[in-house]
């Protein structure tokens, strides 16, 4: 499965990002708003896991943002 991940903490972000590599996903890490929404809007991903506290807009924002174009 192809996961996008959207984290800016390093310790939670490289957690996530090996228990889901060690359970057979590959996935993006992206630590900020707007390189996570240009990722969404450009690459296909089955699944995104976003933070809510994220730089630039938070994540409830960002996720308005990709409802919005779906």
């Amino acid at each position: 499965m192809d996961i996008l991940i959207i984290e800016d903490d390093p310790v939670i972000g490289k957690a996530v990002l090996q228990g889901l590599g060690e359970a057979g996903h590959h996935c993006d890490w992206l630590k900020d708003s707007a390189s996570g929404l240009e990722a969404a809007q450009t690459q296909k991903h089955e699944v995104i896991v976003l933070d809510i506290m994220i730089p630039g807009d938070s994540g409830l924002v960002l996720l308005e943002k990709l409802r919005s174009v779906a």
